[in-house]
Protein backbone atom coordinates (compact mmCIF):
# COMPACT_ATOMS: atom_id res chain seq x y z
CA UNK A 1 0.00 0.00 0.00
CA UNK A 2 2.97 2.38 0.89
CA UNK A 3 3.98 2.05 -2.93
CA UNK A 4 0.80 2.93 -4.02
CA UNK A 5 0.47 5.57 -1.83
CA UNK A 6 3.63 6.82 -2.98
CA UNK A 7 3.49 6.13 -6.86
CA UNK A 8 -0.09 8.57 -6.80
CA UNK A 9 2.26 10.97 -5.07
CA UNK A 10 4.68 10.76 -7.46
CA UNK A 11 2.44 11.14 -10.62
CA UNK A 12 0.31 13.92 -9.23
CA UNK A 13 3.37 15.40 -8.23
CA UNK A 14 4.98 15.51 -11.55
CA UNK A 15 1.55 16.66 -13.09
CA UNK A 16 1.41 19.46 -11.13
CA UNK A 17 5.15 20.10 -12.13
CA UNK A 18 4.51 19.80 -15.74
CA UNK A 19 1.48 21.90 -15.50
CA UNK A 20 3.48 24.69 -13.47
CA UNK A 21 6.38 24.35 -15.93
CA UNK A 22 4.06 24.84 -19.04
CA UNK A 23 2.02 27.72 -17.53
CA UNK A 24 5.41 29.61 -16.86
CA UNK A 25 6.97 28.91 -20.02
CA UNK A 26 3.87 30.02 -21.92
CA UNK A 27 3.43 33.16 -19.75
CA UNK A 28 7.38 33.82 -20.09
CA UNK A 29 6.99 33.53 -24.13
CA UNK A 30 4.13 35.89 -24.09
CA UNK A 31 6.08 38.34 -21.80
CA UNK A 32 9.20 37.99 -24.24
CA UNK A 33 6.98 38.18 -27.25
CA UNK A 34 5.45 41.48 -26.32
CA UNK A 35 8.45 43.12 -25.42
CA UNK A 36 9.96 42.46 -28.66
CA UNK A 37 7.32 43.83 -30.73
CA UNK A 38 7.53 47.01 -28.16
CA UNK A 39 11.39 47.09 -29.07
CA UNK A 40 10.45 46.93 -32.42
CA UNK A 41 7.77 49.33 -32.75
CA UNK A 42 10.41 51.93 -30.59
CA UNK A 43 13.18 51.40 -33.18
CA UNK A 44 10.69 52.27 -35.59
CA UNK A 45 9.11 55.23 -34.12
CA UNK A 46 12.95 56.42 -32.96
CA UNK A 47 13.51 56.59 -36.55
CA UNK A 48 10.45 58.54 -37.44
CA UNK A 49 11.51 60.99 -35.18
CA UNK A 50 15.19 60.95 -35.67
CA UNK A 51 14.67 61.60 -39.58
CA UNK A 52 11.90 64.30 -38.63
CA UNK A 53 14.83 65.74 -36.48
CA UNK A 54 17.52 66.08 -39.22
CA UNK A 55 15.38 67.29 -41.85
CA UNK A 56 13.99 70.42 -39.55
CA UNK A 57 18.16 70.96 -38.74
CA UNK A 58 19.04 70.50 -41.90
CA UNK A 59 16.35 73.13 -43.03
CA UNK A 60 17.28 75.80 -40.70
CA UNK A 61 21.18 75.28 -42.11
CA UNK A 62 20.36 75.67 -45.62
CA UNK A 63 18.28 79.12 -44.02
CA UNK A 64 21.49 80.68 -41.90
CA UNK A 65 23.62 79.87 -45.48
CA UNK A 66 21.26 82.04 -47.53
CA UNK A 67 20.31 79.68 -49.78
CA UNK A 68 16.32 79.56 -48.69
CA UNK A 69 14.19 82.73 -47.83
CA UNK A 70 11.76 82.62 -45.01
CA UNK A 71 9.12 82.21 -47.23
CA UNK A 72 10.28 78.70 -48.51
CA UNK A 73 11.39 78.11 -45.03
CA UNK A 74 7.63 78.66 -43.74
CA UNK A 75 6.25 76.56 -46.48
CA UNK A 76 8.64 73.42 -46.15
CA UNK A 77 8.84 73.70 -42.19
CA UNK A 78 4.61 73.29 -42.61
CA UNK A 79 4.98 70.10 -44.81
CA UNK A 80 8.27 68.37 -42.48
CA UNK A 81 6.87 69.23 -38.71
CA UNK A 82 8.12 67.08 -36.56
CA UNK A 83 6.45 64.04 -35.87
CA UNK A 84 4.80 64.53 -32.84
CA UNK A 85 3.02 60.81 -32.85
CA UNK A 86 6.04 59.33 -32.94
CA UNK A 87 7.99 61.52 -30.53
CA UNK A 88 4.90 60.32 -28.00
CA UNK A 89 4.85 56.53 -28.62
CA UNK A 90 8.27 56.61 -28.18
CA UNK A 91 8.27 58.41 -24.73
CA UNK A 92 5.35 55.92 -23.86
CA UNK A 93 7.36 53.12 -25.14
CA UNK A 94 10.55 53.89 -22.89
CA UNK A 95 8.75 55.48 -19.73
CA UNK A 96 6.26 51.75 -19.61
CA UNK A 97 8.74 49.27 -21.19
CA UNK A 98 12.26 50.80 -21.41
CA UNK A 99 12.76 52.60 -18.53
CA UNK A 100 16.97 51.63 -18.52
CA UNK A 101 16.81 54.31 -21.90
CA UNK A 102 15.47 57.20 -19.91
CA UNK A 103 18.97 59.02 -19.50
CA UNK A 104 19.86 58.66 -23.23
CA UNK A 105 16.34 59.65 -23.95
CA UNK A 106 16.59 62.81 -22.22
CA UNK A 107 19.71 63.36 -23.60
CA UNK A 108 18.34 63.04 -27.45
CA UNK A 109 15.65 65.83 -26.19
CA UNK A 110 18.70 67.66 -24.51
CA UNK A 111 20.38 67.88 -28.08
CA UNK A 112 16.76 68.69 -29.82
CA UNK A 113 16.10 71.59 -27.38
CA UNK A 114 19.92 73.20 -28.30
CA UNK A 115 19.16 72.94 -31.84
CA UNK A 116 15.48 74.28 -31.74
CA UNK A 117 17.46 77.65 -29.85
CA UNK A 118 19.81 77.78 -32.79
CA UNK A 119 16.56 77.47 -35.01
CA UNK A 120 15.29 80.16 -33.10
CA UNK A 121 18.31 82.62 -33.77
CA UNK A 122 18.28 81.76 -37.34
CA UNK A 123 14.45 82.64 -37.88
CA UNK A 124 14.86 85.86 -35.76
CA UNK A 125 18.01 87.17 -37.48
CA UNK A 126 16.00 86.35 -40.86
CA UNK A 127 12.70 88.14 -40.06
CA UNK A 128 14.83 91.44 -38.49
CA UNK A 129 16.89 91.02 -42.33
CA UNK A 130 13.38 91.26 -43.92
CA UNK A 131 12.98 87.12 -44.76
CA UNK A 132 16.23 86.39 -45.69
CA UNK A 133 19.73 85.95 -44.74
CA UNK A 134 23.11 86.58 -46.25
CA UNK A 135 25.41 83.52 -45.50
CA UNK A 136 26.23 83.84 -41.86
CA UNK A 137 28.73 82.11 -40.80
CA UNK A 138 28.24 82.19 -37.13
CA UNK A 139 25.23 80.82 -37.27
CA UNK A 140 25.49 78.16 -39.71
CA UNK A 141 28.53 76.86 -37.69
CA UNK A 142 26.06 76.82 -34.07
CA UNK A 143 23.38 75.33 -36.57
CA UNK A 144 26.10 72.71 -38.01
CA UNK A 145 27.54 72.00 -34.52
CA UNK A 146 23.95 71.12 -32.93
CA UNK A 147 23.01 68.81 -35.71
CA UNK A 148 26.15 66.62 -35.72
CA UNK A 149 25.79 66.42 -31.98
CA UNK A 150 22.24 65.70 -32.56
CA UNK A 151 23.01 62.82 -34.45
CA UNK A 152 25.26 61.55 -32.68
CA UNK A 153 23.26 61.44 -30.01
CA UNK A 154 20.92 59.78 -32.23
CA UNK A 155 23.14 57.25 -33.48
CA UNK A 156 23.94 56.03 -30.13
CA UNK A 157 20.46 55.86 -28.68
CA UNK A 158 19.35 54.23 -31.89
CA UNK A 159 22.16 51.81 -30.84
CA UNK A 160 20.85 50.89 -27.33
CA UNK A 161 17.14 50.62 -28.57
CA UNK A 162 19.12 47.43 -31.39
CA UNK A 163 21.08 46.02 -28.36
CA UNK A 164 17.73 45.75 -26.26
CA UNK A 165 16.23 44.40 -28.82
CA UNK A 166 18.77 41.89 -29.86
CA UNK A 167 18.85 40.94 -26.29
CA UNK A 168 14.97 40.63 -26.28
CA UNK A 169 15.20 37.95 -29.25
CA UNK A 170 17.98 35.96 -27.36
CA UNK A 171 15.91 35.57 -24.67
CA UNK A 172 12.68 34.76 -27.22
CA UNK A 173 15.81 31.82 -28.38
CA UNK A 174 16.14 30.59 -25.27
CA UNK A 175 13.24 29.59 -23.76
CA UNK A 176 12.83 26.62 -26.28
CA UNK A 177 16.35 25.29 -24.82
CA UNK A 178 14.90 26.07 -21.33
CA UNK A 179 11.90 24.10 -22.07
CA UNK A 180 13.54 21.07 -23.15
CA UNK A 181 15.78 21.06 -20.23
CA UNK A 182 12.61 21.54 -18.00
CA UNK A 183 11.03 18.03 -19.47
CA UNK A 184 13.94 16.26 -19.27
CA UNK A 185 14.20 17.17 -15.70
CA UNK A 186 10.97 16.23 -15.19
CA UNK A 187 11.24 12.89 -17.40
CA UNK A 188 14.63 12.03 -15.03
CA UNK A 189 12.73 12.25 -11.67
CA UNK A 190 9.87 10.07 -13.24
CA UNK A 191 12.47 7.70 -13.85
CA UNK A 192 14.82 7.72 -10.91
CA UNK A 193 13.20 4.83 -7.98
CA UNK A 194 13.13 7.01 -4.67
Amino acid sequence: MPDLVAGLLTALGSGVTAALATYSFNSNKDHVFLLRQKAEDLHICFQKYSLAASQYALLHMRLAKGVLSMESYYKISQERKADEESAKKVAMLINIYFPSLLPQHADFKRQLAKLNQVAAKIEDAATANGGRIEHDAELFRESDQATKSLHDVSAEFEQSISEIGRAIASQDALLPRIWVRLVERIRQNRSDPM
